[in-house]
């Protein structure tokens, strides 16, 4: 049983919370086209969990995380503080070897949240960003990492911050490739349900499509911190 699972407190401390929110705040210094996917990806997050905590599948395991859950999101990347800056920034696509040290960062963040969480074992949201962290790359398929876990076996809040995060990276410029518009990225996640996504959380982006393609276009601002949850 993961975490996410077992922590059903909402408490917490906040000074816990604000250290793991840090650590995405020096993610964003570090990478820094990394700041603005931060601000968008709760967006996308929140889109999909309110959709999927109407649905008879998820109600129930989604109601607990619903509050907590699009802020998170922010959490999934904070292993990256780990990996070199050239890989992070390298315009290309990475080397064998150089994936090999990208796809630890699942493990990097889950190492770094899990500190905390063992300093607040019934703090939800930091249990939550733990197994965001380390499940987020993992496929519905089997084809993902760093377990190669398969359909339900992977964290349903992981497989909802796999869509946002796509769906961010594809109509977002990055280093190597330039923005795709949402109708490009509408057809690759299509394709991709049932092998790296969930379906359900597919449908609910294709519920949702229209707040998508809107929240594609808006400015964020990356200069204000993070704000603590507020549950």
């Amino acid at each position: 049983m993961t975490v996410a699972a077992t922590a059903t407190g909402g408490g917490g401390s906040r000074h816990l919370r604000r250290t793991a929110l840090d650590l995405v705040a020096a993610l964003g210094r570090h990478d820094p086209v990394t700041g603005a996917h931060l601000r968008r990806l709760p967006l996308y997050t929140a889109l999909l969990t309110d959709e999927l905590a109407a649905h008879p599948r998820h109600r129930v395991a989604l109601q607990p995380h619903r509050a907590l859950l699009p802020l998170a999101s922010t959490l999934h990347d904070v292993g990256k503080l780990h990996i070199p800056e050239r890989i992070l920034r390298k315009r290309g696509p990475l080397s064998a070897e150089e994936f090999v040290l990208m796809k630890r960062h699942t493990m990097h963040g889950r190492q770094a949240l899990q500190e905390l969480v063992r300093q607040d074992p019934d703090d939800a949201f930091l249990a939550l960003g733990a197994d965001i962290a380390l499940y987020h790359h993992e496929r519905w398929d089997g084809s993902g990492y760093p377990f190669g876990l398969r359909g339900p076996h992977i964290p349903l809040v992981a497989r909802i911050v796999a869509l946002a995060d796509v769906y961010d990276a594809l109509t977002s410029e990055r280093p190597y490739k330039p923005a795709f518009d949402h109708d490009v990225a509408r057809t690759l996640i299509r394709t991709q349900c049932g092998a790296h996504f969930d379906a359900d959380v597919v449908e609910a982006f294709l519920v949702r499509e229209p707040e998508f393609a809107r929240t594609s276009h808006q400015p964020v601002d990356t200069g204000a911190p993070l704000p603590l949850p507020a549950v």
